[in-house]
């Protein structure tokens, strides 16, 4: 009697059609989750640059700045955030593989990521806001108050988004009803925030350009990078919104994918424009912009 074999020349694995396809949601959140992380490494660099260069600077904005960094790590935080994003991840593709009931069911930590990036962001628009007030020695009072009006309604809304989706028993109800609505009201008023602060700071720099050449440069990177990273966190935030308001045929976690990075642009957009303010003074000494580096 012959043993049975498998003619493996012939046989194929990958032409198996998987039990359950997680690419539109375990998997999309997955990619999140690496890419998060990553930003994570980023912001941890910069901070510990931070540190390391500017051990005079005030403790006002040292806190701020372990504030950021703590929050971008979401949860107390670095070691949190990348724990949220793995405790999702084994939960749907470990713990409960081959179920495809417990992908419709939310879990704490994806609801928490919700409010975790909601508290990033407002910290980020509350630095932001009082930078431009520092530019425009406190004139500009209806901007400022234009500004954190928005600031306000995102933190408002992100936080409505999160203690209804902590009342919602499935991701159908968190992604297109109620919940759903709160957060593009967020990320709407995010976006508006972002466009402001952006604008505010690329006007003032403009009105202060100068005769001399070596100012004018370094006011021109000072714009290109304040419109870079207004772009960077606005785009991010608008690309949720498109995602959010797609008709998808079948649950997918793409919205949430992209979402899963946002606190990590607002908190890395936040410390790479403080070092870059000062790198720009260090190459061109002597130079200030107005008061703008000073906390």
């Amino acid at each position: 009697m012959t043993g049975f074999s498998i003619p493996t020349s012939k046989f194929d694995p990958t032409s198996l059609a998987p039990l359950i396809d997680l690419e539109p949601t375990v998997g999309a959140f997955f990619l999140g989750a690496i890419t998060s992380v990553g930003l994570t490494g980023v912001t941890t660099l910069q901070s510990w640059l931070y540190f390391q260069k500017y051990p005079q600077d005030s403790i006002s904005f040292k806190l701020l700045v372990l504030f950021a960094r703590i929050f971008d790590e979401a949860g107390g935080l670095e070691i949190f955030r990348s724990a949220i994003s793995i405790h999702g991840g084994y939960y749907y593709s470990v713990k409960h593989w081959g179920n495809p009931r417990a992908l419709q069911i939310p879990i704490w930590s994806m609801k928490l990521m919700i409010m975790l990036t909601n508290v990033i962001e407002l910290v980020v628009h509350g630095f932001f806001i009082h930078k431009v007030w520092q530019t425009t020695y406190g004139r500009a009072q209806i901007l400022c108050s234009l500004i954190t009006l928005f600031a306000l309604g995102d933190f408002a809304m992100g936080t409505a988004a999160y203690v209804t989706a902590t009342m919602s028993s499935d991701y159908e109800g968190i992604l297109h009803f109620i919940p759903s609505k709160f957060a593009d009201a967020a990320l709407a008023c995010a976006v508006c925030a972002d466009w402001l602060i952006t604008g505010s700071l690329v006007k003032f720099f403009r009105d202060n350009e100068s005769q001399f050449p070596r100012t004018n440069h370094l006011l021109k990177k000072l714009i290109f990078y304040s419109v870079n990273m207004g772009l960077l966190t606005s785009l991010a935030d608008v690309v949720v919104l498109v995602l959010a308001n797609i008709t998808w045929p079948e649950l997918n976690f793409y919205q949430l994918t992209v979402f899963e990075i946002v606190g990590n642009l607002y908190a890395n957009s936040l410390l790479a424009w403080y070092a870059l303010l000062f790198q720009l003074n260090i190459d061109l000494p002597g130079v200030t912009v107005m008061g703008f580096m000073h906390f």
